[in-house]
């Protein structure tokens, strides 16, 4: 937030492994309104950066501002 106060239309990209869901409380509380996580562009049947036994998960993540 300090960065966006000292120029409101900075270009802020997060991106990692978060080992986090996409829906989780924390990942939700860090994407706030100011950011987009670019996962939720890839249809959901194609989503998953991690398998695990089988199962296809979400843990990485890219959040890029919205302007």
């Amino acid at each position: 937030k300090d960065i966006k106060a000292e120029d409101p239309d900075a270009n802020i990209v997060l991106l990692g492994d978060f080992n986090d869901f996409e829906f989780s409380n924390p990942l939700q509380a860090l994407k706030g309104e100011e950011l987009t996580n670019m996962i939720e562009k890839v249809p959901a049947e194609e989503r998953y950066t991690y398998t695990y036994q089988g199962n296809a998960q979400v843990l990485d993540h890219i959040l890029v501002s919205n302007n």
